[in-house]
């Protein structure tokens, strides 16, 4: 997941049919080993590369979602805001500003 987690279209879904197991079963598998449901996984893999974008430098929030995995703008701010507590433009701004 790690190396994949930039696909748009990777879902637990799409593991089971790959790998050929059941997703109910590979979703029980994946909690047992990881101790994280499948998506929040997903969402913390991307919302972290994410913040690592912004440290970088990068500015423009469409960019940083789209780089990150998710196909809509407008939901990564939403799944954003939920887990850092504000929204990219401000977190790119406080960073901006930490940074001069």
């Amino acid at each position: 997941m790690r190396k994949h987690f930039t696909d748009s279209d990777l879902s637990l879904k799409s593991l089971s049919v790959r790998f050929g197991y059941n997703e109910k079963y590979l979703s029980k598998l994946f909690y047992r080993f990881t101790g994280n449901h499948f998506g929040d996984y997903l969402t913390n893999l991307r919302i972290n590369a994410a913040c690592g974008m912004i440290q970088e430098g990068n500015t423009v929030v469409k960019q940083i979602a789209f780089a990150c995995g998710f196909s809509d703008a407008l939901y990564f701010s939403k799944v954003f805001k939920a887990k850092m507590h504000c929204s990219p433009s401000a977190f790119i701004t406080e960073r901006n500003g930490a940074n001069t």
